[in-house]
């Protein structure tokens, strides 16, 4: 299987993103550190410094990468004295099989991810 082809596997997710009239306006943002290898459409993407990050903007929201290993870049080091909820995404995905779950977008509060939808892949 090419490089395509296994790319393609780890994007279905993408078709309902796209198709869903409220979700499919947002855009996300991550920081240069911090996130194992994965695959995202690049138009959808910026890299922003820590304080771009943390700050809430209307239509562009953090991304972050869940593991079996853990939450990429760990959020409650980011967030670790914000008591107020925040619009996150949260791509799941293996890191042994390269396997990818799905996007779940979700409101993130005091460490736990409360999900709001899920884009399964």
């Amino acid at each position: 299987m090419c490089y395509e082809e296994v790319k393609s596997l780890t994007l279905k997710w993408f078709d309902g993103f796209d198709r869903n009239m409220l979700w499919n306006q947002y855009r996300f943002k991550t920081i240069k550190q911090g996130y194992p290898p994965f695959d995202f459409p690049k138009h959808l993407i910026d890299e922003v410094d820590i304080e771009q990050f943390l700050l809430e903007e209307k239509f562009r929201i953090p991304l972050f990468i869940g593991t079996q290993f853990g939450v990429n870049p760990d959020p409650k080091n980011i967030y670790l004295d914000m008591k107020e909820p925040i619009l996150v995404a949260r791509l799941g995905k293996s890191l042994l099989s390269g396997c990818v779950a799905g996007l779940s977008i979700s409101c993130y509060k005091e460490g736990v991810f409360h999900e709001i939808e899920f884009f399964k892949n």
